[in-house]
């Protein structure tokens, strides 16, 4: 863990603001078995290239898991189907295999229904192996139209997933989903939402997901800062409880070569004080090895205080503020997308390519320019609008192994 302020200088006598960024990475560890579970929408309209790509995605991953780790195949239409209980690989690759191929199509599409029910397997499968490193996998391309529709309905059956920490990729195919209530799922989960425009891809997706979310590093992370001397903190981009002096942001699992980042700024008073004792860092989690409940050693964050003139030499992370900077950007996207403002829209997206290539982020940057040609050649189309609500996803998340390349 490392603390990176835009400034180690803040101004003496009078409030200062610094924008941070905390990372967070995983390191390698002797992972325990990992359990995939994938969830998927056959319903009619996953008919031709969707299901067939789907199945042949599916099925390539299973070389990519270890013989230790489980799959479990399941379906949703109007109802639910265990397709393949969880089973252990080792010499059930060919088994699984025929699973897949053999899936069938159905009518109708019960989101809420399926996100109970898988709720309730992964519970089982937790009781019963004691194995909860869980990944999951949910692949649509549908809004709901059997059960409850209503987005704040299915969000509480997904807060209520999320007890079980499992690792979420939740990805869109097609032109006829709810890139809303998708993106809203993965958010609530410190997920991933990945929209295909083209379902070749899926296979890609799929592969980089497993390789990744296979080696656990640590369960149940918190990131937990007590803060010092009325020092305030704003954190953009992840959720987080205020209790007292101290936040709490709950970052789910961390795998090895993974990183979380962080991003916020802390506002200080500093009065007369030459040096400011600002606040502690720890991380709380869970050691995948020996399953127990550890704690990271504080991390102190502290202030030198200096006069105007001082700090207005003083070198800044342009890293820090270009990282910052993309977040709030990102959070004007959101508003602009849900409101339909295309001009404030175009202007954040280029604002947006500016701060990704003074961070050096190739994957992303590519990805922003792809998609303001596209505004600017079609409108705001409902496949455009979704690639902006995936750029939403991965950038907020901060997971920056799933989501873009750097230059080297």
């Amino acid at each position: 863990m490392n603390f990176y302020p835009a400034r180690k200088l803040v101004l003496s006598s009078t409030e200062d603001v610094v924008p941070f960024v905390i990372t967070v990475q995983g390191v390698s560890t002797t992972a325990p078995p990992t359990a995939l579970f994938l969830l998927i929408d056959t319903s009619l309209s996953m008919d031709g290239e969707k299901i067939f790509y789907a199945k042949q995605a599916a099925i390539s991953i299973l070389e990519l898991l270890r013989d230790k780790d489980y799959v479990a195949i399941y379906t949703f239409t109007s109802k639910f189907e265990e397709e393949q209980p969880p089973t252990i690989l080792d010499n059930n690759r060919e088994k699984i295999e025929k699973f897949i191929a053999s899936l069938k199509l159905g009518s109708g599409t019960n989101i809420f229904n399926a996100i109970q029910k898988i709720r309730e397997k992964i519970e089982a499968f937790i009781k019963k192996t004691k194995i909860s490193n869980i990944n999951l996998v949910i692949i649509t391309d549908g809004e709901p139209t059997v059960g409850p529709k209503n987005i704040k309905t299915i969000i509480k059956a997904v807060r209520e997933l999320k007890q079980f920490s499992p690792n979420v990729a939740i990805i869109g195919v097609g032109e006829n989903y709810n890139e809303r209530l998708l993106l809203r799922m993965a958010m609530t989960l410190n997920g991933i939402y990945e929209h295909i425009s083209s379902i070749k891809s899926l296979k890609k997706i799929l592969a980089e997901y497993v390789v990744v979310s296979r080696d656990i590093s640590a369960k149940n992370l918190k990131l937990i800062i007590k803060t010092y001397d009325d020092a305030k903190i704003q954190i953009y981009n992840k959720e987080y409880r205020v209790l007292g002096n101290y936040i709490e942001i709950e970052l789910g699992n961390i795998y090895y070569r993974e990183k979380h980042d962080i991003v916020g700024e802390i506002i200080l008073n500093a009065g007369n004080r030459k040096i400011i004792k600002a606040a502690d860092i720890i991380l709380s989690y869970i050691n995948p090895e020996t399953n127990e409940h550890e704690f990271t050693k504080p991390y102190c964050i502290r202030f030198e205080t200096a006069a105007k003139e001082v700090i207005a030499k003083t070198r800044l992370d342009e890293n820090v503020i270009a990282k910052t900077k993309t977040i709030k950007i990102i959070s004007e996207m959101k508003k602009s997308i849900e409101t339909k403002k295309i001009e404030k829209l175009k202007k954040e997206l280029e604002e947006l390519i500016e701060a990704t290539v003074k961070l050096g982020e190739v994957g992303l940057t590519s990805k922003t320019m792809s998609i303001r040609e596209k505004i600017e050649r079609e409108g705001l189309t409902p496949d455009v609008s979704r690639e902006i609500a995936s750029l939403i996803s991965k950038i907020i998340t901060s997971k920056s192994i799933y989501i873009t390349e750097k230059k080297r």
